[in-house]
């Protein structure tokens, strides 16, 4: 019996330093930082306030694919919701992923949602709410485009077209160029 309790007293001596010296660290780093005038406790920051710096970033810089943006933090809202930026781990990453892909979303799609968290990510770093990211996989990505004219097949939709937009058509066929490209030009 007293073998058995000096084992157990020897793991909870082990123990206990393993958490102390971790516990010294964490209060190291916190000293540091108040040390050169920050407070930052990331234990509080929630993915929602990461997603808003986010938007706002995007609202503040005009930028175009704001659409796309709130879009993407719809996706990533719903997985990771009212979780704390510090448990969002790359093994939760993943689940995310794998469950975006059962659900049938092509890997380019995935991939601008996990872009979207990687942004949020290095904005709350910039803004001081957090240290580190987690590492976010990009997935290798297959949009190959398909169903090209031939030219024979092209001529004959060509024919069909009304007179105005003949031009646009046969410019867009040489170019390659997208409709919304061809339309804009002045």
């Amino acid at each position: 019996m007293d073998k058995i309790l000096r084992q157990r007293q020897g793991h909870q001596r082990k123990h206990r330093n393993e958490s102390e010296t971790e516990a010294d660290k964490i209060l190291k780093l916190h000293e540091g930082q108040v040390a050169q005038g920050k407070r930052i406790n990331p234990q509080t920051v929630k993915f929602e306030e990461i997603a808003r710096a986010f938007l706002v970033d995007y609202q503040i810089n005009d930028r175009k694919s704001i659409d796309k943006a709130i879009r993407s933090v719809r996706h990533l809202q719903k997985f990771f919701g009212n979780m704390k930026v510090r448990d969002i781990t790359m093994d939760k990453i993943n689940l995310f992923i794998q469950g975006r892909r059962e659900d049938g979303v092509s890997n380019a799609e995935i991939n601008r949602e996990t872009a979207a968290l990687k942004r949020m990510f290095n904005l709350a770093i910039r803004a001081e709410k957090v240290f580190s990211k987690p590492y976010i996989p990009k997935l290798t990505e297959d949009n190959v485009r398909t169903g090209f004219f031939e030219n024979p097949a092209f001529r004959a939709v060509l024919k069909e077209l009304p007179e105005p937009i003949k031009p646009v058509a046969l410019f867009g066929y040489y170019t390659s160029w997208r409709r919304e490209e061809i339309v804009k030009l002045t």
